[in-house]
């Protein structure tokens, strides 16, 4: 062999030395790519549920934590506080970041009147992703509209709006913001805005969904709707069916509001003839109700005053 072949030999011997991989630099690259995918998947984890780890490493506490927190809220709506003050401090015992019973707790501190408490928790609540974050926003936008800070208090209210799973609430409370401000347009707009969603068979449907599975007790004024969406795989059902849901919506404490806060506020910019057929809706859902029927007279005698000028 020449020696110019020999040389040519030994290059391409250590070419394909340099190129070539062992075993063992093949399994550090693979461990380095499997660490990488881990890395990426937990970062796509936080980004869909920062609580996932605690999901993970105390789910069992949070499902005993939720179920205390539902029987506190029980006894919330029955009006029965001491109870449901002890039951949402059991549930933070086993679970102390847990935000729904920082907001039940919080509402406790309302009825007590103690709201600097009440605000610290809500605001707290907001920290540890509750499963309803509109309560918690809901109740800081009256504590500051009480409080005088009228544009905190739209704030809240927005913030209310835009992550409950049926805004009709808040969007009431931001009307009744602008009413107290005499801005009446604007409260007819958003009073308006409420009735439609209430009459929106399927943003009410999804809305219920979305509350049924996340908060099955909570919310006494969607009590109906929850039942309806428990028991409903499909919206497209019989026509009873879909008349019963209707009227679990509208004829409802929060149906009547509706009706009636957009019936005084078209009222207050003498509106006549649009308002007095929604205070009559509202009369009609509440026979009861003496400010209702008040608030109807008194269109009727403005409204005939009107037409004989």
């Amino acid at each position: 062999m020449s020696s110019s072949s020999s040389t040519t030999h030994k290059k391409n011997t250590k070419t394909r030395s340099a190129n070539s991989t062992s075993p063992f630099q093949a399994i550090i690259a693979w461990i380095l790519i499997g660490f990488w995918i881990f890395l990426m998947g937990i970062g796509i984890a936080t980004v869909i549920d920062p609580n996932w780890l605690d999901f993970i490493t105390h789910g069992e506490k949070t499902d005993t934590a939720m179920m205390v927190e539902q029987a506190g809220s029980d006894m919330f709506y029955k009006g029965n506080l001491i109870e449901a003050e002890r039951l949402f401090r059991d549930a933070l015992r086993i679970q102390p970041n847990y935000g729904n019973a920082m907001i039940g707790l919080g509402n406790i501190y309302l009825e007590y009147g103690r709201i600097d408490e009440a605000a610290a928790m809500f605001k707290k609540s907001l920290e540890n992703n509750p499963v309803l974050p509109d309560l918690a926003y809901g109740n800081l936008g009256a504590i500051h509209e009480n409080k005088g800070n009228k544009s905190r208090a739209l704030e809240y209210y927005n913030m209310a709006a835009e992550t409950a799973p049926e805004a009709t609430g808040a969007i009431i409370s931001i009307g009744r913001l602008y009413m107290r401000q005499d801005m009446h347009d604007s409260a007819v707009v958003y009073f308006r805005t409420a009735v439609n969603n209430l009459l929106d068979m399927k943003l009410a449907y999804r809305a219920s969904m979305i509350f049924a599975k996340q908060h099955k007790s909570g919310d006494s004024l969607l009590v109906a709707d929850i039942e309806y969406a428990l028991e409903e795989d499909n919206f497209d059902s019989t026509l009873y069916d879909y008349e019963l849901f209707h009227y679990s919506r509208v004829f409802s404490p929060r149906g009547m509001e509706s009706y009636h806060m957009l019936g005084v506020s078209l009222a207050l910019t003498k509106n006549f003839d649009e308002a007095i057929p929604f205070l009559e809706y509202a009369l009609n859902i509440a026979p009861d109700n003496n400010v209702i029927r008040s608030d109807l007279n008194l269109a009727r005698q403005e409204a005939a005053q009107q037409s004989s000028q």
